[in-house]
């Protein structure tokens, strides 16, 4: 199996350490037919409901290096200072102002609506392709990783290894900051979860996995996805079989 990183936060302590990650089964790569090793992207544009000149337009906004002069005046939320002060607020063992997390939402809010207008869709409609965008972006991701493993030959059969590498965040906190975060709302929480997303993929952000504890030990996991318009979980928190114990649903 590959290591994936971890990095632990908590109000007390910054550090990072290996950890073992779980296969992915091929199943879930197989159920998302939108592609296939030959994959190209007319395809992408024709999942996504665009043209290809649309889907251009659409995945360039991702990329925070972008610098092409068509694109909206996006805000650069990790050197804007509401944000970088909640982050060291968080990092300093400080209490996060809520008001500071009030002014980080709206500048999230302030980037989608720059987003929608850009490509001329309401945010219902935008939201709607971000997920599957999102999702798309999640199974070539997948393929990628198996495609890069040697396949296995067994009965005339030809096998690929589907263990992919994921980067994963261990946060430290009290139950309440975790069901708040977890739901979705906006807390200091999001603020370090999204820091660390953003180192990911040459800055694109990406898929992760936050593992949360409080001081009693492992509470529960829950994948989330971040990128320059939004910092959010997939679903709900889960818990591994043997420790499930801890986590009251």
């Amino acid at each position: 199996m590959k290591m994936f990183k971890s990095i632990i936060l908590s109000t007390l302590i910054l550090a990072t350490s290996p950890v073992v990650c779980a296969a992915v089964a091929s199943d879930e790569i197989k159920e998302e037919r939108v592609v296939s090793q030959a994959y190209n992207f007319n395809d992408f544009a024709t999942y996504l409901g665009m043209t290809p000149k649309e889907y251009f337009k659409f995945s360039g906004a991702y990329a925070t290096d972008n610098a092409s002069s068509v694109l909206p005046d996006f805000i650069d939320i990790q050197t804007h200072p509401a944000y970088i002060e909640a982050r060291d607020l968080q990092l300093s063992g400080l209490n996060v102002p809520d008001s500071l997390i009030l002014q980080i939402e709206s500048i999230f809010a302030k980037n989608q609506e720059l987003f929608a207008d850009y490509m001329q869709m309401d945010m219902t409609e935008l939201l709607r392709k971000e997920d599957k965008f999102e999702k798309l972006t999640s199974v070539l991701n997948g393929l990628d990783a198996s495609l890069s493993q040697p396949s296995q030959k067994s009965s005339g059969a030809a096998f690929v290894n589907n263990v992919e590498e994921i980067e994963r965040i261990v946060v430290i906190a009290n139950e309440n900051s975790i069901r708040k975060t977890s739901s979705g709302s906006y807390t200091s929480l999001t603020v370090m979860i999204y820091d660390f997303g953003m180192q990911l993929n040459s800055g694109l952000g990406g898929g992760l996995r936050v593992d949360f504890h409080t001081s009693n030990g492992y509470y529960g996991s829950q994948d989330w996805i971040v990128n320059r318009f939004r910092a959010y979980p997939t679903g709900n928190i889960f818990c591994n079989t043997e420790m499930c114990s801890l986590n009251p649903y």
